[in-house]
């Protein structure tokens, strides 16, 4: 996906740079959970996710290692298992 970023410079002039940033994708997160027949909240209960970070892997976006440790650990699976990088 494309974004651009904006560098607002001292001197009052913008430079606009046009990036390729990957996004993260926790799908098969969500897969994980119905083959284990879990819902979200279950997972958050379980795994001491906050509402705000359960908003966060419901809308792709990053989460902290610690975060996804816990849920690795509660679901007894990898980093592999829950966390897809998209070009």
């Amino acid at each position: 996906k494309e974004k651009y970023i904006v560098d607002d410079q001292l001197d009052g002039s913008i430079t606009i740079y046009q990036d390729q940033f990957m996004q993260i994708s926790y799908n098969k997160l969500f897969k994980l959970l119905i083959d284990k027949g879990m819902k979200k909240t279950d997972l958050a209960k379980e795994a001491k996710l906050t509402p705000a970070t359960l908003a966060k892997l419901s809308k792709q976006e990053t989460v902290s290692m610690d975060t996804l440790i816990r849920i690795c650990d509660c679901l007894d699976c990898t980093f592999d298992d829950v966390v897809e990088l998209i070009k």
